[in-house]
């Protein structure tokens, strides 16, 4: 299963206000899943596509990093 994570970036700092940009994190991802039967035959197989322009507009993220390995945040 795919874990979010925010990565706060350097505020951003314009007269008197602030704005902290961020860029989410999406590790673990799985875009190809198969399901097998007690024999080992794939019995269902998926292929899901990531629109990482779509999550950002939709979070209002500055960035999208995705990776099937893992990422940790610091």
């Amino acid at each position: 299963m795919a874990r979010i994570q925010v990565l706060e970036l350097p505020a951003i700092v314009e007269g008197e206000s602030a704005t902290t940009p961020f860029a989410i994190v999406i590790d673990q991802l799985e875009v190809e899943n198969e399901v097998h039967s007690y024999a080992g035959d794939i019995v269902h197989a998926t292929t899901e596509a990531v629109d990482a322009d779509a999550i950002k507009a939709a979070t209002g993220a500055v960035g999208v990093v995705m990776h099937t390995g893992t990422l940790d945040v610091a």
